[in-house]
This record gives C-alpha cells, sequence and structure tokens, in this order.
C-alpha cells in the first residue's frame, strides 16, 4: 500500500523549512517514481518548487544552503524522530543492518543509473553484508 503523504506547499513558512520539505518531497517522489510508483508528473512541479524554495532561501539569508545542510536534509538516518531512544543488542543490531540494506540498495540504483558496474557490485555486497548482519551471521 502506497503512503498518501500530502505534498508539500512551498508558499509560506521559514525559508529554511521551506527549503527542507521542497527538498525532500522532490527526493521521495524521485525514488519512488524509480521504483516504478510515485507520480513522475509531479517531478518538474517538484523541482520548481526546489528552485523557487533555493531562491527565496538566497534572497532571503543572502547565501544559498550549505551542501552540509542539504545533506542533512537528504539523510534518510536523520528522519528519524528526534526523541528516539536508543536501540540496544538484536534491535540496534537489526537496524544497523537494515541501514546498510537500504543504503547498499541506493547505491545500486543510483550505479545501473550511470551504468558503474563496479559500485552496482560494491552496493550489491552491501546488501548481502546487511542481510547477513539482519540474520545475526558473523561479518
Amino acid at each position: 500500500m502506497e503512503d498518501t503523504a500530502p505534498h508539500f506547499d512551498p508558499i509560506g513558512g521559514p525559508v529554511e523549512d521551506v527549503v527542507e520539505g521542497a527538498l525532500k518531497d522532490l527526493a521521495v517522489n524521485l525514488m519512488r517514481v524509480a521504483r516504478g510508483s510515485g507520480e513522475p508528473s509531479q517531478i518538474v512541479r517538484q523541482v520548481a518548487a526546489c528552485a523557487e524554495a533555493l531562491r527565496r532561501h538566497t534572497n532571503e539569508l543572502r547565501h544559498a544552503p550549505s551542501a552540509q545542510r542539504i545533506s542533512e536534509i537528504l539523510d534518510f538516518n536523520a528522519a528519524l524522530p528526534p526523541h528516539t531512544p536508543p536501540l540496544q543488542g538484536d534491535e540496534r543490531r537489526r537496524a544497523v543492518a537494515m541501514d546498510r540494506i537500504v543504503a547498499g540498495g541506493l547505491r545500486v540504483a543510483a550505479a545501473r543509473y550511470r551504468l558503474d558496474f563496479h559500485q552496482a557490485t560494491s552496493g550489491e555486497n552491501d546488501i548481502i553484508d546487511g542481510i547477513r548482519q539482519f540474520q545475526g551471521e558473523p561479518r
């Protein structure tokens, strides 16, 4: 079942929130379109919303968001609620393994777009290692 989260509205709000929402909205839809769902018809609108948010940021704050800030916004691990208690034992091992599997999957997907078979193989190895770790096998 697909999530039906509302699309980000780029009109109002603090400029940093506008940039964050526009970037995440575009990133989410691009990932979903790449896997066969999502809304390809919305990509142009989302790119324009990102451009407008970045223009607004530059106009209001006199600088574009830093590369570090953009990385922080798009870091899927940072998307967890801020007060999530730290995981322990098997829960932590499984969460770390799942992060490795997801990161490996993203690496494979990016490599396929670039026809970079070395990176695709590295991503596949990350996935396999993550599955082994998830199952509790020694690394």
